[in-house]
């Protein structure tokens, strides 16, 4: 349950702009007000990080301050850049989500609201069905479908006036900060805007660091409604993009500088560094039922498998398929070979109690697997029974495995290993593993594969 939110904004030097912005801000927190019918007061905020203005702007902020309780202004001495800016007042901030925008665009009075109905949306998993409803911005209605499971972060449309490419249109609304409406706890964990001095040599890039890291381990609910205006003036970021964001991506002759280039080589390498700090953070973090809601749990499992990581991938997969029912189907085949690789490595270590249940856990998933994929874990288990002397239970996986797939003759050779001990046990007779080996005409001839393999 959302109680509060909090709205940021940095501010440089913008006393002919900052009052138009924080009057649109005001505007969306009394429709708020006058929309929202919840069981709980919400409480607003809004923080204005004022980056050493050196203009009218800090007495403008004074004078709107005075008749608004919820309005307080932070101020650096001097200009940190606009990341650390926002990270200063996320972190005074008291919402339990946040809102960022610029001191020189805009929001429109829906904005918040919207944002908040959709992250403070509880779904009911006894409902099959969406909840739709009806979403007035403006002039224009939309229908809008709530979220089936929760978010942890959302993205709105941008209006902007001049005319743009539809990819760039697209990749600007995928990484500005101003359209963007993220939950505390996902903020905070990826620790907030970049602030390594490099950003703000380049004069940006802020917001695209950040998408990065927010959209790979939180899901992103986007819609397409514009609730926010980006504004273009005379040599601001948008303004110096503009001849790019108006051409077609195969089209742009690319301008920037050698010395430029250099400094997003860095940013790119600074990125990645925090992606693998934050995702060896994730594997230490307790994950609370209601976090683990929040995450993009696919993506990162996908990632764990990629890396051979297998107990974390299984866990986030396990964890999800129980979140979210819906996914089962599209999941268990994944799901089923991470079972079986890690069954796999728990063999190699020789631990044949671990692999054996790994690779039981793949076949109970009841995976719709390729029959040589299948046949290979009904292989694999066969095997490690066969090692823990387990012939009676052996040597069903072993005939499913040929049944599934009549020329595996790594199955073959197993399977007679297992019935030729078997019946000497059951005779009475005594022997040894290597002699058993033997008895089979087959196994001399036919070539030794490798015990196991992934799927």
């Amino acid at each position: 349950m959302i109680t509060s939110f909090s709205v940021i904004v940095p501010v440089l030097n913008k006393a002919n702009e900052i009052i138009r912005t924080l009057e649109s801000i005001d505007a969306s927190i009394a429709f708020f007000h006058e929309r929202y019918s919840g069981n709980h007061p919400v409480s607003p905020e809004l923080i204005v990080v004022d980056e050493a203005s050196t203009d009218r702007t800090p007495a403008l902020l004074e004078e709107f301050g005075q008749t608004r309780p919820y309005f307080k202004v932070i101020k650096h001495f001097r200009s940190l850049g606009i990341g650390p800016a926002r990270n200063t007042g996320a972190k005074i901030a008291k919402g339990d989500i946040l809102f960022f925008c610029d001191g020189d665009d805009l929001v429109f009075k829906e904005h918040l609201y919207l944002c908040f109905l959709l992250l403070n949306h509880q779904p009911d998993p006894k409902e099959t069905a969406l909840k739709r409803v009806e979403i007035t911005v403006g002039d224009q209605s939309y229908p809008l479908m709530l979220p089936p499971h929760p978010i942890g972060v959302v993205r709105t449309g941008v209006k902007m006036q001049d005319p743009l490419h539809p990819y760039w249109k697209a990749a600007i609304e995928n990484t500005l900060a101003l359209n963007l409406c993220i939950r505390r706890d996902c903020h905070e964990f990826i620790e907030g805007f970049p602030e390594a001095p490099v950003y703000k040599q380049i004069g940006g890039c802020e917001d695209v660091s950040y998408d990065l890291w927010t959209a790979k381990f939180f899901k992103v609910l986007k819609v397409e409604i514009e609730t926010v205006e980006y504004i273009r003036y005379p040599g601001n970021n948008f303004d110096r993009q503009l001849k790019k964001f108006q051409t077609a991506p195969d089209q742009y002759q690319d301008e920037t500088p050698p010395e430029e280039k250099a400094l997003h080589l860095l940013r790119r390498k600074l990125e990645q560094d925090r992606f693998s700090y934050l995702m060896e953070k994730f594997r230490k973090t307790p994950l609370t039922a209601a976090f683990a809601a929040l995450l993009n749990w696919q993506q990162l499992a996908n990632d764990y498998l990629s890396q051979a990581c297998y107990l974390e991938a299984i866990s986030l997969y396990e964890l999800g398929m129980v979140a979210e029912p819906a996914t089962r189907d599209s999941v268990k085949n994944i799901l089923a070979a991470a079972y079986n690789n890690f069954g796999s490595a728990f063999h190699q270590q020789g631990d044949l109690e671990q692999a054996g249940v790994y690779f039981q856990k793949a076949i109970d998933l009841h995976p719709v697997l390729s029959t040589t994929d299948l046949a290979r874990v009904h292989f694999n288990l066969g095997t490690v029974l066969h090692k823990q002397q387990r012939f009676e239970q052996a040597m069903p996986q072993l005939q499913k495995a040929v049944r599934l797939q009549p020329d595996f003759s790594e199955a073959i050779v197993e399977l007679a290993k297992v019935t030729n001990q078997h019946h000497m046990l059951t005779k009475g007779y005594q022997f040894s593993r290597s002699a058993a080996v033997d008895l089979h005409p087959l196994a001399k001839h036919l070539q030794r594969f490798q015990t196991l393999e992934n799927l």
